[in-house]
């Protein structure tokens, strides 16, 4: 009845903006049975993935939230957007498989070479799976081109730790002193800017600043 009152088209996009606008867990589950009503009216293939798997993903249900983001990017390019490699990545990582999490990434950088928030995102995702090459080389990236002026401060940050594990200390030591200079609140004993982060990260963060042990005297 509604597609013969209003039209096939206006009922599909009628379909897809409730489901993009959903909020709380009762609204985002009818969110994806309407993605999936929106995509059999004509809604746009890509969008209804897209909004399909960002449900899922907000659900916490990651597994079937990466089977969607990768159906997503299994169509054209030309449909695709940075953010679908960095969420398909994440849910990658989240369900345990951070060689198929890097793969993506590496396959959005090439794609998205000049897109510095990609980067960042991606740098963030391998720091958490403890792919230090894979983020100094994602976040190296993101540096050359530039990041958003409001992640700035935490880009330098994950640089300092991926220089350090990979073993480049003076590179660490100087991202570490820009960010320093940036905001010294980054340089106290516990920052707060780190309270959420993992512990091997905080670590890592902590070893700029915290001096070396003492070496006791046999």
């Amino acid at each position: 009845n509604t597609t013969r009152a209003i039209g096939k088209q206006r009922h599909a996009a009628a379909c897809l903006s409730m489901a993009q606008s959903a909020e709380g867990s009762e609204e985002i589950l009818k969110a994806i049975e309407l993605c999936q009503m929106a995509r059999l009216l004509g809604a746009p293939y890509a969008e209804c993935l897209r909004t399909e798997a960002a449900a899922y993903t907000r659900l916490g249900n990651f597994t079937k939230a990466q089977e969607t983001w990768v159906a997503l990017l299994d169509e054209p390019v030309e449909s695709h957007l940075p953010e679908d490699y960095a969420e398909a990545a994440y849910t990658a990582f989240e369900i345990g498989n951070g060689d198929h999490a890097m793969e993506i990434l590496g396959t959005g950088i090439s794609r998205y070479p000049e897109d510095g928030n990609f980067a960042y995102r991606a740098g963030w995702i391998a720091l958490l799976t403890e792919r230090w090459e894979d983020a100094h080389r994602f976040l190296t990236a993101g540096d050359r081109v530039g990041f958003p002026n409001e992640k700035f401060p935490k880009a330098l940050a994950m640089l300092a730790i991926a220089a350090a594990e990979i073993g480049e200390s003076e590179e660490a030591y100087a991202y570490f002193n820009e960010l320093e200079k940036l905001d010294p609140t980054w340089a106290e004993p516990e920052p707060p800017q780190i309270a959420d982060w993992p512990v091997e990260l905080q670590a890592t963060l902590r070893g700029f600043v915290e001096p070396p042990k003492a070496v006791p005297v046999e």
